[in-house]
């Protein structure tokens, strides 16, 4: 399976927040940003210039993302299996988020240069954003 994927421009942060708090003011307004909320937690990736000042928030910095591109049928299978495999041969933790359009794979920014040389080894195509 060829993915064609290209990366986000921004640094990315990956943040905790406690069941039911509410979300930040402004963060609609980010350009990328993903909110998932569970009855144990609220998590939000958003762009790192973006802060949240909550004293119960825990903060994961200094991600940048990879976007599969174009829009993906809702039958179509082992894209993730397929792209989390290959980012796991070379031993690189991932971040998945999934949209109703796309996924997302976010990657520790020391990581990202290994990670889009591998994917691109693995037949891959990787555009980098402007």
């Amino acid at each position: 399976m060829n993915i064609q994927l290209e990366t986000l421009p921004d640094m990315l942060s990956i943040i905790k927040l406690p069941a039911g708090s509410e979300i930040p003011a402004g963060l609609c307004q980010q350009g990328f940003y993903s909110i998932t909320a569970s009855n144990k937690e609220v998590s939000i990736v958003c762009n790192s210039a973006f802060k949240i000042t909550s004293d119960s928030a825990e903060l994961s910095d200094n991600w940048r993302g990879l976007k599969v591109r174009g829009t993906m049928a809702h039958d179509l299978v082992g894209v993730m299996a397929t792209l989390s495999a290959d980012i796991a041969a070379i031993n690189v933790s991932l971040f998945a988020i999934s949209t109703y359009d796309t996924d997302y794979i976010l990657v520790q920014k020391d990581n990202l240069d290994d990670v889009i040389k591998h994917l691109c080894s693995c037949g891959h195509g990787v555009e980098h954003a402007q």
